[in-house]
This record gives structure tokens, sequence and C-alpha cells, in this order.
């Protein structure tokens, strides 16, 4: 799954891609080091915290994310369609985007799916148990520092935090956008059946 990431991530013209390890890091280290054929320049980071929410993993990392950058699940598959449209969006300075799917109905599993509630191209709310929602999370995100900031600020708070929370600490503030994922397709593969 990450090597098809990646791949998918160098056919878009990314040349560097930061991997945040934790359970069985070496392995996937040694695994990746080892794949013929990939052009990208990899870094690897350790978060010996990995139990904790994927927020934590992202603050990781925070050293690379000293400015716009994409951000991207291991176990999400999309087509090169998806990073190129997020990659096109405009945004304002600072600001974040998370590639969106507003075809529902496709949705693998959407009892699992990260729910998304947009208004006027602006995320509101982001969660897995939102009842009422109009796009689904495809876990490819446009990024800054602005993202690390709200992260940090969660942690100092509760001691842990999910990428949701970040984005939604940012996305109070009128600064999370969504980008339509069009017809590009992408499945979060959590499942043999997804798989």
């Amino acid at each position: 799954l990450l090597v098809r990431v990646l791949r998918t991530l160098e056919d878009v013209g990314i040349r560097e891609a930061v991997i945040v390890l934790g359970h069985r890091g070496e392995v996937i280290r040694r695994a990746l080091q080892s794949t013929p054929g990939l052009g990208l320049e990899l870094r690897f980071v350790e978060n010996p915290n990995f139990h904790a929410k994927n927020g934590v993993s992202l603050l990781a990392a925070k050293a690379y994310v000293d400015g716009e950058c994409l951000l991207t699940m291991s176990d999400h598959l999309y087509s090169p369609e998806l990073p190129r449209r997020l990659l096109a969006t405009e945004l304002p300075s600072g600001a974040c985007g998370l590639g969106v799917d507003r075809d529902i109905a496709r949705c693998f599993d959407i009892d699992d799916a990260t729910k998304v509630v947009t208004e006027k191209g602006r995320i509101v709310e982001i969660g897995k148990e939102l009842p009422d929602y109009d796009a689904i999370d495809t876990g490819v995100f446009r990024i800054g520092p602005s993202l690390i900031r709200e992260l940090e600020a969660v942690v100092a708070k509760h001691g842990d935090a999910s990428l949701s929370e970040g984005v939604r600490a940012l996305a109070s503030k009128g600064e999370f956008f969504a980008c339509d994922a069009g017809d590009a397709r992408w499945i979060d593969v959590d499942t043999p059946e997804a798989m």
C-alpha cells in the first residue's frame, strides 16, 4: 500500500517523502529502501508514541513541515488526479486544504469514513460520527505550519491530538478548505474486503 502511495506521489511530481514510522518501523524502512525503481528521496522519522492519535504522528515530522506540503495516509489509495486537483486549488496564504469526495454513495465503508461538512468551500466540521455531512475525507491533505501549530495547541491542552481535531481547530478560524476530488478514484484500505 505504502509503495503504491509513494509511486502515485512521484507520478505527480513529488520528489521527497517523509515517512513517519511506529510499529515495526525498521521493517518498513528496510522494505522501502530496497524497493526497486522508487525515485523519491525518502526521509524517515520515528514516532515512539505511535499508540497515540494520528496528529501526534504528524507532529513527529513537524521539522519537515516548514512550508506547504502534501500529507497522505499510508492506507488510502488514490489516483494521481486527486493530489493534482489539491495542488492546483488556490488557497489563501497559510490556509490548508483537504481532498473531499462529494459522491458519498461510492464510499466503500461509510461507517468507518471520516465525514466532512462544508460551507462556501470551507470545512466547518469533520469527524467519523457526524449525523449530517456533505462530503467524505479522502485522506489527502495540503498542509503547512498552521496545522502544526493547531495540533501542538491541542496536544498541550489534552495530551493527544487527531488530525481531525487539528483540522477542526483550523477550520474554526476559516482556514481549512475543501477541494472536490471530482471523479478521482480513491479508497481507504482498512479491511481485507477493501483490499
